[in-house]
């Protein structure tokens, strides 16, 4: 049994190791094709040859890997940008970049005392956008004896920064009166530009930056206050930043992986970019196939597309299946022949019994189809030693959100239909089948009471989200039955000229299921602003044209629209009652599904 994995729990186990073939790869997994890697490495060093005076810092957030951050300041970037702090963090702990500069606002005491710190280890830049900004940077950095050098952020979008020319200004003359912070530049950066499919529209749009940049640069002249650094430019729009005479860095961050998105790029012959190559790739498998329909083992939690739940397919998941047998019970679905004879492989190789559960297909993902195929899978399961038979899985996921509590029970009763129908074709060849599970949150009590189900599988009801609390009771009001319990915490980083920016983003709130709705504030609603920031609107459909004021550093709770994948970006939970943290929940087993 030497060659069984070790199942002591901690980070979870890599999806192969070094000099694996690709075909031994455990799916889903994130794959970086390492000669396109390289080659846009070299591409982006070689093309910022041609603009001398313009220095580029690409963005961590586009790859949060040490390593690659090295091989970029190896090839001449002059370091790299973060978005967050943990990113800088991760940064100075690995001695991966010694000069960072953070593209984003930080609010709150502790958030800033940590930024004190890195001050200390490394060069650490920072964008400010309103006078609050400061002076609590200045706080910290007289309590820490430190020096905190400021970016303005100039707007030139719809998200955080202060209006280009004189505001920007005044903004720089706050920095410079206050002991412990220095001035470094101004943040221009057109993110809004990057996917603009024509190379024409692309580079019009960037000129408006650029001519932003101008006229505020005009007014630090006039004030005269020296500002040398004006960074800006993204993997789309960077070559017109740096050859405008204007920019002295760009930004360029998705450029060493490339996406789907940027691949509709147009370059200026019409034609899709062929500067950068895809390099990055989440490797998947087919899962189920049958009846016309394949499923593959990538969902929501890595690749931001609601396609469900992973079943386990592979060698090595297998067998860490095998290792869970011998400690506890564990069951799993099956829904194709070369499952059974997969884990009857396994399970004698390990000598364990392994119970399996015929998927039945209700909906239009995993399963065979109700009624003899599923007994003859359960024949075959039967056959296979060390596997036992439990029942059979009938869920129907699609059911979950129906609106109407009379259309949902009417859906379910169709899910029960074909359930019976399954257990007659089971009576009819003498099998036994004691074990009929399915149902969630939206329907259980349908299952329940049907008198076929012998187990149902609520699990939102826990946390309960936007999306669920949709739902009509059968008085046709909104269910009352569940309590809203999660809550996403956010805090306001900019707030000016009638929008206010959040500190959440895609990648602390998934949106699969719609936009997370502000709590107790149905005046507002939530607009998601990039990775890392989300826009306050006002709610038009309330018939609200315009938002309150709002303060940095104001704090939010977001009822994220889907709780499950919310719950998969977060490595903490945080138990509060009446206003006090109480507990601190670690996530565990979260990530893509391997």
């Amino acid at each position: 049994m030497s060659n069984m994995p070790d199942m002591k729990w901690g980070p979870p186990p890599p999806p192969c190791r070094h000099g694996d073939h690709i075909d031994t790869i455990e799916t889903p997994a994130l794959v970086v094709e390492m000669d396109a890697l390289e080659k846009n490495l070299v591409t982006m060093a070689t093309m910022m040859k041609k603009f001398p005076g313009v220095a580029w810092r690409p963005h961590y957030k586009a790859h949060k890997c040490p390593e690659i951050a090295l091989m970029q300041t190896q090839s001449g970037a002059c370091g790299v940008c973060c978005q967050t702090l943990v990113e800088a963090e991760s940064l100075v702990h690995n001695q991966a970049a010694n000069d960072i500069f953070i593209t984003n606002q930080l609010v709150g005491k502790t958030k800033l005392q940590r930024l004190a710190v890195l001050c200390r280890q490394a060069t650490v830049s920072i964008c400010v956008d309103d006078p609050s900004h400061v002076v609590s940077l200045g706080l910290v950095a007289k309590e820490a004896n430190v020096n905190i050098e400021c970016v303005v952020e100039v707007c030139v979008g719809s998200r955080c920064g202060v209006q280009p020319g004189k505001a920007a200004v005044e903004l720089a003359k706050e920095i410079i009166d206050t002991p412990h912070l220095s001035f470094k530049g101004i943040h221009v950066y057109g993110g809004q530009n990057q996917h603009i499919r024509s190379a024409e529209d692309r580079k019009q749009a960037t000129d408006t930056v650029v001519e932003h940049a101008q006229r505020t640069l005009k007014e630090f002249d006039e004030a005269d206050i020296r500002c040398p650094y004006v960074t800006g430019g993204g993997t789309g729009t960077f070559a017109y930043e740096a050859c405008s005479g204007v920019f002295t860095e760009v930004q360029p961050g998705s450029f060493m992986f490339m996406d789907a998105d940027y691949n509709k790029n147009l370059n200026e012959a019409g034609k899709h970019q062929e500067l950068f190559h895809q390099s990055l790739f989440v490797l998947t498998s087919v899962q189920s196939a049958r009846d016309g329909r394949a499923i593959v083992d990538v969902g929501l939690k890595g690749v931001s597309l609601d396609s469900g739940p992973p079943e386990l397919v592979g060698k090595t998941k297998l067998q860490r299946l095998a290792v869970l047998c011998r400690q506890a019970t564990v069951s799993i679905c099956v829904d194709d022949p070369s499952h059974v004879v997969s884990l009857g492989l396994v399970a004698k190789e390990a000598n364990v019994n392994i119970e399996c559960v015929v998927e039945v297909c209700v909906g239009s993902r995993c399963g065979v189809q109700p009624g003899k195929a599923a007994v003859e899978l359960a024949k075959e399961i039967i056959d296979t030693p060390h596997l036992s038979f439990k029942g059979i899985h009938v869920y129907g996921g699609q059911n979950q959100h129906i609106r109407s509590a009379e259309d949902r029970k009417q859906a379910t009763d169709t899910v029960v239909e074909h359930a019976q129908r399954t257990l007659k074709e089971f009576d009819e060849a003498d099998i036994r089948c004691p074990y009929v599970t399915g149902g969630g949150t939206g329907t259980f009590a349908y299952e329940a009471c049907s008198g076929v189900f012998t187990e149902v599988q609520p699990g939102s009801f826990m946390f309960m989200d936007a999306d669920y609390n949709k739902n009509l009771n059968e008085a046709g009001k909104h269910q009352e039955l569940f309590h809203q319990s999660l809550f996403v915490l956010t805090s306001v980083q900019s707030a000016r000229d009638g929008r206010a920016i959040v500190d959440v983003g895609l990648k602390g709130v998934s949106l699969d299921s719609g936009p997370p709705e502000i709590y107790v504030n149905p005046n507002l609603s939530y607009v998601i602003g990039g990775d890392e920031h989300g826009k306050l609107k006002a709610n038009t459909e309330l018939g609200q044209t315009t938002i309150n004021k709002m303060e940095v550093g104001e704090r939010l709770w977001l009822v994220p629209g889907h709780c499950d994948p919310t719950v998969n970006l977060h490595d903490w939970l945080v138990g509060m009652r009446h206003f006090q943290v109480e507990k601190m929940f670690a996530i565990a087993g979260r990530g893509p599904g391997v």
